[in-house]
C-alpha cells in the first residue's frame, strides 16, 4: 500500500470515528433530555403525593390515642358475680401475696382464658414468713426466683402487666427514705423479668396519696428520694393505687385529681411510657364520672376499679354502705357502667 493509499485510509477511519462520535454524542443528549424528563415527572409525582397526604391527614384528623382499658379487682370467688352486675371488663387485677410462681401463673391463666388483659402482681415474701425481703432482692439473693419467674411469663407468651409489690406502705414504711429499699428491690428484679419476658411490661404500682392535695402529699423532691434513676429506667409503666381518701369525717379527695397530679408528675420525671391505675374507686357517681376525661386523655393504659368487701376500712361513709364495692340499683353501679361504655366505643 502506498503512502497515499495509507493516508486515505487513516483518514477515512477519522471521519468513521468522528461519525460514530456524534452518534453516541447525539445518544448521550437524548438520553440527558430523557432523564431530565424523568426527574421532573418524579418531582411532580412527589408533589402530588404530598398534596395527597396532606389532604389524608385534614380528613383523618389528629393521631387519635388508644383508649384506657377499664378493669376491675374484686374477691377471686365473687368474680362472675361482680361482672354479671357491672357488665364486661377489659382487664382483671391480680395479686400473689407471697412467693409462689405456680400460683401467680394459675391466675394470670384464668385472666386469659377470660380474654382479659392480666394486671399482676407478686410480693418478695417467703412462703414462710410474713415480711418482703426488699434487701434480699437488691443485693441479688432472689436474682434465680425472678429469672425463674420470667421465664414462666415469657411462656404465655403474651403482653401483661407485671409488678413488683404493690402499695409498699405499711408496717412500718411510710416515709420516701424507709422505701428507698422497695425503690433498690424493683430497679434489681423488674429488669431481670423483662431480659426472659420481653412481651411483659413492667412497672410501679405505688400508693397513690402522694399525690393528692389533701393528705400525705409529696414534692418532686420528696418523691425522688425513692424514685431513683435506675427505678425509672426500669419501668415500662409508672402506676398507683388511687382512692377517694374519704372517711365518715372527712369529705375525702376524688381519685381523679391524685391521677391527674400523678400523670404530671410523671412527665416531669421524664417517663413517655404507659400509666396505669391497678386499683381506684369513687365515692360519689360524679366522681366516678369526672375519671373519665382524665383517663381518656391518656397515657392512662389501664385502671381496675377496686370492686370488692376485702380490705375495706370500717370507717368508710355510710352513704356507700360501708364498704367500697358496687351495690345493685345505685347510681354509682350506674356512673361505672356509663364509664364502661364510653371505654368500649
Amino acid at each position: 500500500m502506498t503512502t497515499e493509499e495509507i493516508r486515505n485510509a487513516v483518514i477515512s477511519a477519522a471521519h468513521d470515528a468522528g461519525d460514530e462520535l456524534n452518534r453516541l454524542a447525539g445518544n448521550l443528549a437524548a438520553a440527558e433530555a430523557s432523564l431530565a424528563a424523568q426527574r421532573s415527572t418524579i418531582a411532580d409525582l412527589s408533589d402530588h403525593l404530598a398534596d395527597a397526604l396532606a389532604r389524608i391527614a385534614e380528613l383523618e384528623g389528629p393521631p387519635q390515642t388508644a383508649r384506657v382499658l377499664l378493669g376491675m379487682a374484686t374477691e377471686a370467688a365473687r368474680w362472675d358475680e361482680r361482672v354479671a352486675l357491672t357488665g364486661p371488663v377489659a382487664a382483671r387485677r391480680v395479686f400473689q401475696p407471697t412467693w409462689s410462681i405456680s400460683g401467680l401463673i394459675a391466675k394470670v391463666k384464668e385472666c386469659l382464658a377470660d380474654g382479659l388483659v392480666p394486671v399482676a402482681s407478686i410480693k418478695p415474701i417467703p412462703s414462710s414468713g410474713t415480711v418482703a425481703d426488699w434487701a434480699g432482692v437488691a443485693r441479688g439473693d432472689w436474682d434465680s426466683r425472678f429469672v425463674e419467674l420470667g421465664k414462666a411469663l415469657a411462656a404465655l407468651d403474651v403482653p401483661l402487666y407485671f409488678s413488683i409489690h404493690h402499695e409498699p406502705r405499711g408496717g412500718g414504711v411510710d416515709t420516701p427514705a424507709e422505701l428507698v429499699p422497695w425503690a433498690r428491690c424493683l430497679a434489681r428484679a423488674l429488669p431481670i423479668v423483662k431480659a426472659e419476658a420481653p412481651k411483659v411490661l413492667v412497672g410501679t404500682i405505688d400508693n397513690g396519696h402522694p399525690w393528692g392535695e389533701k393528705w400525705g402529699t409529696l414534692t418532686d423532691a420528696q418523691l425522688a428520694v425513692y424514685y431513683i434513676p435506675d427505678l425509672l429506667a426500669a419501668c415500662d409503666f409508672l402506676g398507683g393505687d388511687f382512692y377517694d381518701g374519704a372517711t365518715a369525717t372527712n369529705p375525702g379527695e376524688p381519685a381523679h385529681v391524685k391521677m391527674t397530679n400523678f400523670a404530671a408528675w410523671a412527665k416531669r420525671v421524664g417517663h413517655d411510657g404507659p400509666l396505669l391505675a391497678g386499683e381506684w374507686n369513687f365515692i360519689t357517681a360524679q366522681d366516678c364520672r369526672d375519671t373519665w376525661p382524665v383517663l381518656n386523655a391518656g397515657p392512662w393504659a389501664v385502671a381496675c376499679l377496686f370492686n370488692s368487701d376485702d380490705n375495706n376500712r370500717s370507717d368508710l361513709p355510710a352513704s356507700i354502705g360501708g364498704t367500697w364495692s358496687l351495690k345493685p340499683d345505685t347510681d354509682r353501679l350506674a356512673a361505672f357502667r356509663e364509664l364502661l361504655a364510653l371505654a368500649a366505643h
